[in-house]
């Protein structure tokens, strides 16, 4: 089965405006005298919500009971969140053309949940998910390899869609095909340097994409 793994923040929803709002009721809750704008944040995205609240903290560690009310505020404010243009559209017209969707994101797992049921309800995704305690955040893939192992997904067959080098990083562990997006909150000439299998625009721009790829695969099956 072909199928296509997506990363979630920066690539199919714009959740910065609620990550930021989470973060700064939560440094404000416990005195912190610091209050970050859009663009900081963006900066700490894509590693996790324990790196993510550590980086705005500017702590090494931080405690466990402000861990617990950051999740909190981070599943609060997550419905300010925006799907991207385009997306809803692909996503059905990917899954009508064979392809499983599937998501692995490092979002904090209940976060993840709710927002796709909210913002992505009637996607056929075949799985569904974020970071959980067990395991390790991307670029680790020991996770996402047990969901394509009981999936029976094989690696040759897929393709890793995100926005960032955390997103590349995935896709070359899981032996996957990178697929960039430069419309999130990457580096983009960071990314570049990696040299991903494919960079677009924008989500709009992947079906095109999947065509051209069928079609080459075609016409060098004959």
């Amino acid at each position: 089965m072909k199928f296509v793994v997506f990363d979630l923040d920066g690539t199919l929803i714009d959740t910065l405006i609620g990550i930021t709002e989470a973060v700064n009721n939560t440094l404000k809750h416990f005195n912190y005298p610091y209050h970050y704008t859009k663009d900081e944040i963006k900066n700490f995205i894509g590693h996790g919500a324990n790196y993510l609240y550590q980086k705005a903290t500017r702590k090494e560690k931080v405690s466990e009971e402000e861990m617990d009310y950051f999740s909190l505020e981070y599943v609060k404010t997550q419905n300010i969140s925006k799907v991207y243009d385009g997306v809803k559209e692909t996503l059905d017209q990917l899954y009508k053309k064979g392809y499983q969707l599937l998501i692995f994101s490092n979002k904090l797992n209940g976060a993840l949940q709710f927002l796709i049921k909210e913002k992505l309800p009637n996607i056929r995704f075949l799985a569904v998910q974020g970071n959980v305690k067990e395991y390790p955040v991307k670029p680790d893939t020991t996770l996402l390899n047990k969901i394509l192992v009981e999936n029976k997904l094989a690696p040759e067959e897929g393709y890793y869609i995100g926005d960032s080098i955390v997103d590349f990083l995935t896709a070359r562990n899981a032996k996957l095909k990178s697929v960039i997006l430069k419309s999130g909150y990457g580096d983009y000439k960071d990314i570049e340097l990696s040299r991903p299998d494919y960079m677009v625009d924008n989500f709009k721009d992947l079906l095109p994409l999947f065509e051209k790829i069928e079609s080459e695969k075609h016409h060098g099956e004959k």
